[in-house]
């Protein structure tokens, strides 16, 4: 089997949700990951639904309410993930 290019694994992860770039529309493959970008992509990964975590409360001090990651951030805390 063929190696595949970077584009075509993005393209792969981008196309089962897994992975969606930034709200601006980029992807920025250089950029720092964080702990929440890493959870979500793991949830998303393993087909976990974190969508009853979304509407709790934030579960720690220096995650704002409205936090775009505070449903895989509150899953992992929760389940122990």
């Amino acid at each position: 089997r063929l190696p595949i290019s970077d584009y075509q694994a993005i393209q792969y992860l981008r196309d089962r949700l897994i992975i969606n770039g930034y709200p601006d529309g980029l992807f920025r493959p250089d950029g720092v990951v964080t702990r929440a970008e890493i959870l979500k992509i793991a949830a998303n990964g393993a087909s976990i639904a974190t969508n009853s975590f979304a509407a709790q409360a934030a579960t720690f001090s220096d995650v704002v309410a409205n936090h775009p990651l505070k449903q895989f951030i509150n899953w992992a805390q929760t389940t122990g993930a």
